[in-house]
C-alpha cells in the first residue's frame, strides 16, 4: 500500500482568481482525478486544514491524503495535477511512499 500527502499553501495566483475562475479550475482538475484515481484504486482519506499551533508545524496550512495498492497509479494522479495547472496556483509539498511497519523502518534507522 502507498500514500500521497500533500501540504500546501495558496499563491498570490489563486487569491486574484474571480470566484467563477476557481470553480472552474477545481472542476476541471475533479475531472480529470476522478478517472485515473478510480481505475487506479485510488482512495482519498481525506482533506483538511492544518493546526498550525501543533509543536514542530511546517506551516503548510493544507493537506490531503490519498491512499493507493501501486506507486505508479499515484505517480498517474500527480501528473494529471501537474498538467492541470495546480502547481500554478499553490505552493505545495509531496510525500509519496510505501507504508511499512514501524519496526521495519525503525530498523532502517538502526542500520545507518
Amino acid at each position: 500500500m502507498h500514500v500521497f500527502l500533500e501540504l500546501w499553501n495558496p499563491k498570490p495566483t489563486w487569491h486574484s482568481l474571480s470566484a467563477a475562475d476557481r470553480q472552474s479550475l477545481m472542476g476541471r482538475l475533479g475531472q480529470a482525478t476522478t478517472p485515473i484515481a478510480q481505475a487506479g484504486g485510488i482512495e482519498v482519506l481525506g482533506w483538511g486544514k492544518a493546526d498550525s499551533k501543533v509543536d514542530h508545524s511546517e506551516g503548510h496550512q493544507y493537506f490531503a491524503v490519498w491512499r493507493s495498492p501501486t506507486r505508479e497509479a499515484l505517480d498517474q494522479m500527480r501528473e494529471v495535477i501537474l498538467k492541470g495547472g495546480w502547481y500554478d496556483y499553490f505552493d505545495q509539498v509531496n510525500v509519496v511512499g510505501e507504508l511499512r511497519t514501524p519496526d521495519a523502518v525503525i530498523a532502517e534507522h538502526f542500520a545507518m
